[in-house]
């Protein structure tokens, strides 16, 4: 419910890859993970924060519990947001963008693997003017690829994907790669329909794929 605070969920791992014996994926307050917390981080360990978007997480749940134990383990934190890492006093390794030509080596891999040299040479100019609007994230170019897999080898395929307005559209998480805007806009409607549908759900709430599946069946009726 809206009421409980952050939740952590998988296993601590210790010493030679083995838990450390905190298995907190049934506990459903904070009062209970800050015990399992407080009593396994005696123990050398690697905790894993991933894709963190407020430094909550630390600040109302770990950072007491783990009182020295800093010194004992690591902590290591993935985020988009450097404000995030900086708040919890991290060491920050950025993580730098693809450049073109490895971006256009991506593409490639993703759409045209078996393709002969001729061929990538007479898609390339277009194929890498996709990946500059990538920007450098290969999720994008992942997503993008799904797409242009789609369309085969035809040049005005791909030209069609290049010139596509949803490119210049306002997007409302800036944040998001423009790509997977431009794939989900060329999905067929009923395809749309069900991404939509993932949206009724609240942020981090369990999606259980049969569920969802019924749901599908049931509006499609």
């Amino acid at each position: 419910g809206g009421g409980r605070g952050p939740r952590l969920s998988g296993e601590l791992v210790g010493e030679d890859n083995q838990g450390c014996g905190a298995d907190v994926r049934d506990t459903e307050n904070n009062e209970g993970l800050i015990g399992l917390l407080s009593s396994d981080l005696s123990k050398r360990f690697l905790m894993v924060l991933d894709d963190l978007n407020s430094p909550g997480i630390w600040d109302n749940l770990l950072k007491d519990p783990m009182g020295d134990g800093v010194a004992r383990g690591r902590i290591l934190i993935t985020t988009r947001n450097e404000e995030v890492a900086t708040s919890m006093k991290a060491t920050v390794h950025r993580v730098e963008k693809m450049d073109t030509e490895s971006g256009w080596d991506l593409l490639c891999k993703q759409v045209l693997p078996e393709c002969n040299t001729e061929e990538l040479a007479a898609l390339k100019d277009v194929g890498i003017k996709i990946v500059d609007r990538c920007e450098g994230h290969p999720l994008a170019i992942k997503v993008i690829a799904g797409l242009m897999r789609s369309r085969g080898k035809s040049k005005a395929e791909w030209e069609t994907i290049l010139r596509s307005e949803s490119w210049s559209m306002q997007l409302v998480l800036p944040e998001v790669p423009r790509a997977l805007y431009v794939s989900y806009v060329h999905l067929p409607s009923e395809l749309k329909e069900c991404f939509l549908h993932c949206s009724l759900y609240p942020e981090e709430c369990p999606i259980q794929r049969f569920d969802l599946v019924r749901h599908w069946i049931a509006t499609s009726v």
